[in-house]
């Protein structure tokens, strides 16, 4: 009889996070090419990451909150604007579009505060707005693709003079800059320190055109003493102090692809992006690849919204889940990815119906809003946060390990497996050479527990699953003998 030889091998899963640039078959066991729900963090595969009713604000208390209600609205929410008003009284507001196109208001830091309309402001298109200065009062400059430019000061809805319709606006200086609907080859600028005046003239307001083929003007950003203008193929910088005969103009950067508009959202040092390729990073000068790592085949980016909030930048979008993970069939942005500028890492959390979001941060208060696509929610402002749940409901987890031959050619068996479960049930099972031949759910003990596997294969695979809210695991230590 032949002998058989054998020799054992320890090899650590790992968790350091999602990776989908690679060809899993490339990949060790310390990265994921499937990661939904998951969070890593610290090294621990945890379930923080969720979408909760949104809270208000208590001035300097960030883990204070009072329950927002919902919106008497049935039509659902749109748009979300944090409205900056007087710092000293707690004045601050969130402010809403909803789909039937009226406006809605809600105290930031008054406890038990409800929506009240916004009596004669509407938009049939997607809204944008501003904060501004004027006349001794903080006010919000709101405009849409249907609706002239429109000033609100907390009490009273004002149309401008022969306002122009903009698709998107930004505060630079001391005037406001807007994206005309009507001609997006150009930007449009007011009056220094008059909002409410447009006029062309010299001394007044103006516009400027564009020549080239870089596409419309989408987007403005203020950032390092300059306004950068956003088109769909290009950036250009503008520097623009109070005299307008002294604004220059300089193209900085042409896409290969097309970039899109609601993603851009300026990121402390940089502005992030989403264009054809891929997640951009821009520090004013030069556009480089951070390496977010996306999942999946994303389709209709133009309804991607990008914001940043605590330090990460957070991106939606859509993928088709449907018929996969026992997911609804979604209609929106089916995804939100969050990437942690400083830590590099992604996390992905999928399976909800995602409208809009918007970053707002206020007297130590700080938090991502999120309006729903989902027909159950579409009226009840959401928050994201690190509950493990959707409203309440703890959401589907999944974390896959690439398909690997471990370095080694030949069979292997897999013969135990042990980590420490902390929080919530998981279920962990093996596939060898694609198909599924071990599974077994675990209570979380918070000491190290030890599976026998007794399972063979060339081609190996490990998934954890969970329908807890808050598992905590850390990466499995597998014991594998390879056959020669």
């Amino acid at each position: 009889m032949k002998k058989v030889g054998v020799s054992r091998r320890k090899v650590q899963v790992g968790f350091k996070g999602f990776v989908s640039d690679r060809d899993e078959r490339v990949l060790g066991w310390e990265y994921s090419p499937e990661t939904l729900n998951f969070a890593v963090d610290g090294g621990v595969l945890t379930g923080k990451l969720g979408i909760d009713a949104a809270r208000g604000f208590v001035k300097n208390m960030p883990e204070a909150y009072w329950n927002i209600p919902d919106l008497p609205d049935s039509s659902g929410i749109r748009r979300i604007f944090h409205f900056r008003r007087d710092l000293a009284a707690d004045a601050d507001r969130l402010v809403v579009q909803t789909i039937g196109g009226d406006f809605y208001e809600i105290d930031l830091f008054t406890a038990s505060s409800a929506w009240s309309a916004i009596e004669g402001l509407h938009a049939d298109e997607d809204a944008v707005a501003v904060n501004y200065k004027y006349d001794g009062k903080n006010i919000l400059i709101v405009s849409a693709p249907d609706l002239a430019i429109t000033v609100y000061d907390g009490a009273t809805v004002t149309p401008v003079t022969n306002g122009l319709k903009f698709a998107a606006l930004e505060v630079h200086g001391e005037r406001v800059f807007g994206v005309y609907n009507g001609k997006r080859g150009s930007v449009w600028f007011s009056d220094n320190l008059d909002p409410t005046d447009w006029t062309v003239s010299a001394d007044a307001g103006g516009y400027i055109a564009f020549g080239d083929d870089c596409g419309d003007a989408i987007g403005l950003v203020s950032f390092l003493g300059y306004l950068y203008i956003f088109r769909e193929r290009g950036i250009y910088r503008l520097t623009a102090y109070g005299d307008q005969g002294e604004f220059m103009l300089k193209k900085l950067f042409t896409s290969t692809g097309c970039i899109y508009k609601d993603t851009i959202a300026l990121c402390g040092d940089r502005i992030m992006f989403l264009d054809d390729e891929g997640v951009k990073s821009f520090d004013g000068y030069d556009v480089t690849d951070p390496g977010v790592q996306l999942p999946g085949d994303i389709v209709y980016r133009k309804y991607s919204v990008g914001a940043y909030s605590g330090g990460a930048y957070h991106l939606t979008f859509h993928i088709n889940y449907s018929g996969k993970y026992d997911m609804e069939p979604l209609y929106y942005c089916s995804t939100l990815v969050r990437y942690r500028l400083a830590e590099k890492d992604v996390a992905v959390l999928a399976g909800w119906d995602i409208r809009h979001i918007a970053a707002v941060a206020s007297m130590g208060c700080s938090g991502l809003f999120v309006a729903s696509g989902s027909s159950t929610h579409k009226c009840k402002l959401g928050r994201l946060s690190e509950s493990g749940k959707f409203y309440g409901t703890p959401s589907h987890k999944i974390y896959r390990s690439p398909a690997s031959d471990l370095g080694y050619d030949g069979i292997k068996v897999v013969r135990e497996l042990t980590f420490t479960l902390t929080g919530g049930e998981v279920t962990v099972s093996l596939d060898a050479d694609g198909k599924r031949v071990y599974s077994r759910s675990f209570e979380p003990t918070g000491l190290p527990v030890t599976a026998f596997v007794g399972r063979s294969g060339r081609q190996l695979a490990l998934t954890v699953t969970s329908d807890a809210a808050l598992p905590s695991m850390t990466p499995p230590a597998v014991r594998v003998d390879l056959v020669r």
